[in-house]
């Protein structure tokens, strides 16, 4: 497929690419409309990755065929796409502010110039930026041991390297979370020190956001009935998770990987002795009968 666009007269070589399939199909609407809303002046080519239903107004279909994997279903979309660079999301994140496109556009040629793995355009190292700082200070460099070296959110991929980091086997945390590893230890991964794209994320374990649904009701957004809202007890949870993840943000993150595994671990072992203990005091209990 060839993809002849402003972007590409400009020697961007670059196309967007949303994830998807068409169980989410739902959420494209509220998806486009956004994006429309908040990026009007986007340059490159959309595309929005379906099994076989058609892609919203804004997008063109890369209809991939029966749902596999996340990865494997990626592969194929890829295969169907000429560019060497791939913005890569996904479906359910919705747009809440403006996007600068002259600015991201200094950001992707920066990028392109370094013939850099992978640019992360949505920066959550605030406390870290000033280390490991890349090129103009525009962008920090994610070391070896970082967590998410690979991920699908708002992601400049050299789209070489992400074939190559995929494996079709993987879902997408699987692929964010192992493929950090297949990346190559010389492999440039940046994170941009200015976030590029503002969002909410729509759904979450399969229910939409509370967050979502009131954005999308004050926008006038479409939103189908058909797909449940997470229950307050839901979301608080959901909010102690987040909050969790980003107090960890405190740790180096070139330490990352080592402490997370850590911290699995001995979660691991005092599961172990509490589940040795119940079946101890079970057994006891039976014993005392």
């Amino acid at each position: 497929m060839q993809t002849d666009s402003v972007a590409k007269r400009n020697g961007a070589n670059i196309s967007v690419l949303i994830t998807s399939c068409d169980a989410y199909a739902d959420i494209w609407p509220a998806m486009s409309q956004a994006m429309a809303a908040h990026w009007p002046d986007c340059p490159f080519p959309r595309f929005l990755m379906s099994n076989y239903d058609k892609a919203p107004a804004g997008f063109t279909t890369l209809a991939i065929g029966p749902d596999i994997s996340w990865s494997a279903n990626l592969i194929r979309a890829l295969e169907m796409i000429d560019d060497d660079y791939i913005l890569l999301s996904v479906d359910d994140l919705i747009l809440t502010r403006k996007v600068d496109t002259h600015r991201l556009l200094e950001s992707v040629h920066r990028a392109q110039r370094a013939k850099v793995a992978a640019l992360q355009m949505v920066s959550f190292e605030h406390l870290w930026k000033r280390m490991g700082k890349w090129d103009d200070g525009t962008a920090i460099r994610i070391p070896l041991g970082g967590i998410y070296r690979a991920t699908a959110v708002f992601t400049l991929w050299d789209r070489h390297q992400l074939l190559k980091v995929l494996n079709p086997l993987e879902n997408a945390w699987q692929f964010e979370y192992c493929g950090s590893d297949r990346l190559d230890a010389d492999s440039d991964v940046l994170v941009t020190v200015h976030n590029h794209f503002t969002y909410v994320n729509a759904i979450v374990k399969g229910k939409v956001t509370r967050w979502a649904s009131r954005l999308c009701e004050q926008k006038h957004y479409p939103l189908s009935a058909s797909r449940p809202v997470m229950t307050a007890k839901e979301s608080c949870t959901h909010g102690f998770l987040l909050l969790r993840a980003s107090t960890f943000r405190i740790v180096p993150p070139g330490c990352r990987r080592a402490v997370k595994d850590a911290i699995q671990r001995a979660a691991s072992t005092v599961r172990g002795i509490a589940g040795r203990r119940g079946i101890q005091s079970n057994n006891s209990g039976a014993n005392r009968a």
